[in-house]
């Protein structure tokens, strides 16, 4: 049984400017086309800084080396999306609370 990924395929690319996107199969940049077809804008199917292909149509940063590959908005919009594991970051709460604790004692 073919996974979902594989019959939509398992790359996509997309253009930063319009959001237009693809998704394609294996290594086979060759159905992707350079310009965008809406607004004639760069399509992206590899990250611009690592090469690293590109697996969802809704990235906003690279899943290998967290570089950006697109604004988090489009036409004002957040793009709706699930939240990127590999951009994930531990809560800064600690400093946040050890500060509040440390000014709320008594001086003396």
């Amino acid at each position: 049984m073919l996974a979902r990924r594989d019959e939509l395929g398992d790359r996509a690319a997309f253009c930063a400017g319009c959001g237009w996107g693809r998704r394609f199969l294996g290594d086979d940049t060759t159905v992707v086309p350079a310009a965008c077809p809406d607004c004639g804008g760069r399509v992206l199917a590899a990250c611009p800084a690592c090469e690293a292909p590109i697996r969802s149509l809704m990235a906003v940063t690279c899943a290998s080396c967290g570089s950006a590959l697109r604004a988090p908005e489009l036409f004002g919009r957040p793009i709706r999306r699930k939240p990127e594991r590999h951009a994930q970051q531990a809560p800064a709460c600690a400093g946040e609370a050890a500060e509040a604790f440390a000014a709320a004692e008594p001086a003396g």
